[in-house]
Formats: C-alpha cells, sequence, structure tokens
C-alpha cells in the first residue's frame, strides 16, 4: 500500500494525499505495522465502556495521529 502512495505522490505531486483507518483496535496478534509514506489519521470506533486502546497504540506504531471517533461527530 505504501508503494501505491509513493506512485501516486510522484506522478501527482500537487495531490495531497491523506490516509483515514476506522478501526475499533481489535487485532490478532502483534502490531508490527509499517508506517506510511503520507499523513495518516487512525479514527477510533470502539464502543466499548472499557476502551482497550489499541486504535491509540496503532496510530502510535504508524506514526499517525489518532482521533477518537466522538471528537469527530462534534
Amino acid at each position: 500500500f505504501g508503494e501505491y502512495i509513493e506512485r501516486q505522490q510522484k506522478q501527482q505531486s500537487e495531490q495531497h494525499i491523506t490516509v483515514y483507518i476506522l478501526t475499533d483496535g481489535r487485532v490478532s496478534g502483534a502490531l508490527d505495522v509499517p508506517s506510511l509514506p503520507t499523513q495518516t489519521v487512525v479514527i477510533d470506533i470502539e464502543q466499548a465502556s472499557v476502551k482497550r486502546g489499541r486504535a491509540k497504540e496503532l496510530a502510535t506504531a504508524l506514526g499517525a495521529d489518532y482521533l477518537p471517533l466522538e471528537d469527530c461527530l462534534q
């Protein structure tokens, strides 16, 4: 996926690409993910009363911005 973004940025350098990842944080296994070559935002859609915080961990692992869903709805 990162290679695709890099190609698009080279072909259309005036275009700004932002990747939005919506997740409830449920993952199986480790958060071994590469950072993406563009601005990335992880939106946490977890609705549990006690949040596990995995979406925030994913954002940190990606070097991405973290945004809880509640903040998007205001």
